[in-house]
């Protein structure tokens, strides 16, 4: 990818997701389906999300969110991309990836402040939002897992957790209420 290609897609990513993060749906605790649990509670989303002990406290059959996430999110596979830059490009990629973390993260974390998201949910939504922006980025069909959260997000719900063995079990959602 040429600098001006890969600047050209990361200005539109960071453009889509900071309108995804402004949109009324976002985070507005409407978010159903059948496939996932739905849960209402914040201080459950807390330990859903950060709690590396979930399995202990709320059973079994639940999975650490943010291995999840970290797994899902495949961060050598990632770098591959990142390594394929010319060095050149690559060092102002480096950059403009960081100002762009900077611009949705300022957003993400205003609005979530408005809405009086707990601080762990929002750096674990800022985590989900860092894997987007590299998935969007790099590769042109998004994996389904990812496809999944970003579905999520559009429609108002915040994935928070995982109940069953993965990938065959449930994603949890959050469904925050003011």
């Amino acid at each position: 990818m040429s600098e001006l290609e890969i600047f050209t897609k990361m200005d539109k990513v960071v453009s889509d997701l900071i309108n995804l993060i402004q949109s009324e749906n976002f985070l507005d605790g409407m978010y159903i389906d059948s496939k996932s649990i739905i849960i209402n509670d914040t201080e459950d989303a807390i330990t859903f999300a950060t709690d590396q002990d979930v399995d202990y406290v709320k059973g079994k059959d639940y999975q650490y969110w943010t291995h999840i996430i970290e797994m899902q999110g495949d961060g050598a596979y990632l770098h591959d991309f990142e390594l394929e830059l010319p060095q050149d490009v690559y060092e102002k990629y480096q950059d403009k990836r960081s100002q762009s973390y900077e611009r949705i993260n300022k957003v993400l974390f205003e609005i979530a402040d408005n809405k009086k998201i707990d601080e762990d949910l929002q750096n674990c939504l800022s985590g989900e939002f860092f894997y987007l922006f590299k998935y969007l980025v790099f590769v042109d069909a998004l994996p389904e897992f990812w496809e999944n959260i970003l579905n999520i997000l559009k429609k108002g719900g915040m994935p928070c957790g995982w109940k069953g063995e993965f990938p065959k079990g449930q994603m949890i959602v959050y469904n925050h209420k003011d």
